[in-house]
């Protein structure tokens, strides 16, 4: 028994088992060393990248407080000291990592005694703008065109010392200064000392121009520049507080901050100076994979932010114990086999039952049979495969183990194999169908050994359940023909943005072969009309593991346009790391068209209500105008019904005169002849402004009768013969009087023109566009011109008026649209006119078009046909 357990020791299966797990055990431990490695470099990435965002938010919400006062000086024509100080103290204590917030005029040389005089009466004694000596010291600003001092501070306290000081005269805050106010937008310095710092910490400013007219160019923004909002931040205090705010773990990560916007010639802002051991702690955390860069913008400037762990982190904190302790698992696991198999090997020198163990605990089916197709051996695995126990299956024809199909077949191939030593499936292995104890079918991957032994041949199956595997090809199928046949586009891409899959979908849509679009990035689809800031937004959402959603425009391979809605997601893997991102579009181009059509169509709608608003408005004045005339002159006609002539008589002076001379003990016949002459000329003149007055309702009552009976399809009119010369001629008679109020002149040209129309319609047009003509010409002319031809009569008004704005000549004929809806304006006038002229052509089957330029004058032109029949 000694001898067999030492040969055991040195059997080949033994030996080779060792061998084998003392690999495993050395590879499980490199493994895990890699992967706690890897693990210590995404930890340390993570806690690093947080530490950035805090510092950029940081950055962030505090330029949001001088974004806050240029808004504030934006919305008042003056801030004083105290509306500043007011303003900014709620931010200073919100974001006590701010030095200064302060308020640059821009003050001329000629300013320069004003300022200091105002600054010294609102309590700053002694103010004067000042500027640094060579050595350092502040002293009296030097004569310049144009200063930029610190006006405005605050807190004032711990900033005494910028008070008055001339930005302009530090080379470094001009430069800035300047590419402030010629880019109108935001600007940061790079690091500076600042002449408030006792510590000799660097800071820096962010610069917002302000302007008091407009800025669309650079020469507007450099004449109507009227100061700068400026941040003064100190960069220690600023990244101490930043990366305060998260935890550091077990790295306390150290930072270093470096302005690269010179990428050739990077400035340490944070700290200031790199000692040599730092320089050499960095090269090695970059060897070892502790290190991480980030990149922020700031302004017009572009940091970077370096983080490493401590030196102690770095050098002592080695993760190695868990590799360790997998190879002491494994390698003990390895001894145990070894020891397991050496005394299975043991016993099997006495005894062969061990083969029978190792088939009973083998993890997949194993079947023998006999050259007859009997089952010898069945193992537990085949009974979890089949359904069927040992007992019911060993004995029997393994063909109860396979289809119908199959099973008929199976002993004359055992039969010819035996007969002529061929095989198809002897020795070789492929996908079979087997059949369980409840009748289903299921894959397996079979593969059969024959053996001889002294006892004759036998046959060694060894079955693997491939029913799942089955269904996950299965289901990746269907994935795959969803996306195949999905009739949204859709596309894959790699981490970087890289594009590895896009379905027909997504051919048909952007009219790019996928051949093109694989290996490229979906920036190739820009269309150039989406702002880039969403792009910054889309990918900083899915970087961050969100899903985002959204609009953009896109370019088709042909140059058209099209809108699509995307809903971008990010594929993890069991480690939860991102993969990809699958894009699904959806176009909306026809949805946002119609949008835009309802859009317009609202627009329109208000605008139509608006002009009903201002006609009611102008009918309103128009009705109350007459109205109040009548009702101011009737009493006094009212009135002579209780005259009794005494001398007292209290009313108009002409009836007291009338009064006076009747009741004269010598009455004076001539007196009182010119008194009653005095007081009928009075009551002729109440009469007349009256029924002028009582004209003006009549003409804009018929007007709301016209249109009314126009817009009901009750407008009947009747044609007649006429010749259009002489009733345009009729109408210039009736009409001269009131051009000549105007000191305007009339005049017609033309032949005669026989034409059918209804007379009074047409007259009534003709008067419409004349009036109209004569009410916006003064001391000027109008000539009316006519032409005929074999069909149509046309008619030219021609005025020299003020003319119609460009903006109204599209409107002027619509209902309730006046070119002035003012009730101050300068002509009166229900402002249907010009409706109704247009709608009574149109009876007649004619058209009117209109030319006018302001300033120089109007035409009218509409044209009839010579005969129409009756008609509504």
């Amino acid at each position: 028994m000694k001898n067999n357990t030492r040969s055991a020791w040195l059997y080949p299966s033994v030996v080779f088992t060792l061998i084998l797990g003392i690999i495993l055990a050395s590879l499980a431990a490199q493994q895990t060393y890699q992967l706690e490695n890897k693990q210590l470099i995404t930890d340390f990435k993570r806690v690093s990248d947080n530490q950035a965002n805090a510092l950029r938010q940081e950055i962030e919400l505090n330029l949001e407080v001088l974004q806050a006062i240029e808004s504030f000086f934006n919305g008042s024509s003056f801030v004083s000291r105290q509306e500043f100080f007011a303003f900014t103290q709620k931010s200073l204590l919100r974001h006590p990592s701010i030095q200064a917030l302060e308020w640059i005029p821009r003050i001329f040389h000629k300013e320069r005694d004003l300022y200091e005089k105002r600054a010294r009466e609102e309590g700053l004694d002694g103010f004067t703008l000042t500027q640094r000596a060579s050595q350092g010291v502040m002293v009296a600003a030097l004569p310049r065109e144009v200063y930029f001092p610190v006006y405005y501070v605050e807190p004032i306290a711990k900033n005494r010392a910028a008070i008055g000081f001339d930005l302009a005269s530090d080379t470094l805050r001009r430069t800035a200064l300047n590419q402030a106010r010629d880019s109108g937008n935001r600007l940061a310095t790079g690091g500076i000392t600042l002449v408030q710092e006792t510590e000799k910490q660097p800071g820096f400013l962010v610069f917002i121009p302000i302007y008091r007219g407009p800025s669309h160019s650079i020469e507007a923004r450099r004449e109507n520049l009227t100061g700068f909002a400026l941040g003064v931040y100190r960069i220690g205090e600023m990244a101490v507080n930043a990366f305060a705010q998260i935890d550091g773990g077990d790295f306390s990560p150290q930072q270093f901050i470096w302005d690269v916007t010179q990428p050739k010639q990077p400035e340490a802002l944070f700290p200031t100076t790199l000692l040599a051991d730092e320089q050499q702690l960095i090269a090695q955390a970059k060897a070892r994979g502790l290190y991480n860069e980030r990149f922020i913008e700031i302004g017009s400037r572009r940091w970077v932010i370096q983080s490493i762990p401590t030196a102690d982190h770095l050098f002592n904190y080695q993760r190695q114990i868990k590799a360790l302790v997998v190879f002491a698992v494994f390698l003990l696991f390895t001894l145990l086999v070894a020891a397991y198999i050496k005394q299975r090997i043991s016993e099997l020198l006495s005894n062969r039952e061990q083969t029978q163990a190792i088939v009973q605990t083998a993890v997949f089916g194993m079947i023998t049979i006999n050259a007859k197709g009997m089952v010898l051996s069945y193992n537990p695995a085949s009974e979890k495969i089949f359904g069927y126990t040992a007992e019911e299956v060993i004995g029997r024809n393994v063909k109860m183990l396979m289809p119908e199909t199959t099973a008929s077949a199976h002993d004359g191939y055992l039969i010819r194999h035996l007969k002529t030593g061929k095989n198809t499936i002897i020795g070789n292995s492929r996908e079979v169908e087997g059949q369980r104890k409840d009748g289903s079918l299921f894959p397996m991957w079979l593969a059969v050994g024959k053996s001889q032994t002294s006892q004759g041949v036998f046959f060694a199956g060894c079955v693997v359940d491939i029913s799942v595997k089955k269904r996950a090809n299965a289901e990746n199928k269907k994935l795959l023909l969803a996306l195949e046949q999905s009739p949204n586009p859709v596309l894959i891409t790699d981490p970087q943005g890289v594009i590895e899959y896009v379905n027909p979908a997504m051919e048909r849509q952007t009219g790019h072969a996928r051949e093109t679009l694989l290996g490229s990035t979906p920036g190739m689809l820009n269309s150039g009309l989406t702002p880039e800031k969403l792009y910054q937004e889309m990918w900083q959402t899915i970087s961050s593991g969100e899903i985002w959603r959204g609009e953009i425009q896109n370019r088709c391979q042909d140059g058209s346009i099209y809108w699509a809605s995307l809903n971008i997601s990010p594929l993890r893997d069991e480690k939860g790391v991102i993969t990809h991102y699958i894009s699904q579009q959806e176009d909306i181009t026809d949805r946002k068209a119609v949008e835009s059509a309802l859009i317009e169509a609202k627009i329109a709608a208000e605008k139509a209500n608006q002009a009903k608003s201002d006609f009611l408005n102008v009918m309103s004045h128009e009705l109350r105008t007459p109205l109040t005339v009548v009702l101011g002159n009737a009493p006094f006609i009212t009135m002579l019904k209780d005259i009794s002539l005494e001398p007292d008589e209290k009313g108009l002076p002409t009836i007291k005169k009338l009064a006076e001379a009747l009741n004269s003990d010598h009455p004076d016949v001539h007196e009182i002849r010119q008194s009653c002459l005095a007081l009928f000329k009075q009551l002729s003149g109440f009469g007349g402004k009256i029924e002028k007055q009582g004209k003006h309702l009549k003409n804009l009552i018929d007007d709301l009768l016209d249109i009314s009976k126009i817009e009901a399809g009750k407008m009947v009119l009747t044609p007649s013969s006429l010749d259009a010369l002489v009733l345009v001629k009729n109408v210039m008679i009736d009409m001269q009087v009131k051009a000549d109020e105007k000191g305007t002149t009339l005049s017609c040209s033309g032949d005669s023109s026989p034409l059918v129309a209804d007379e009074i319609r047409l007259k009534q047009i003709l008067i419409n566009l004349i009036g109209n003509a004569i009410k916006f010409t003064s001391q000027g002319r109008i000539q009316i011109h006519l032409e005929q031809d074999a069909t149509s009569t046309t008619f030219k008004i021609e005025d020299s008026g003020s003319g119609i704005p460009a903006s109204q000549l599209t409107l002027i004929f619509d209902k309730f649209v006046q070119a002035d809806s003012t009730t101050t304006r300068k002509v009166g006038g229900s402002g249907l006119g010009l409706a109704i002229t247009k709608r009574l052509i149109e009876l007649h089957g004619g058209t009117i078009t209109v030319e006018s330029q302001e300033g120089v004058g109007t035409t009218f032109t509409f044209t009839l046909p010579n005969a129409i029949t009756q008609k509504r």
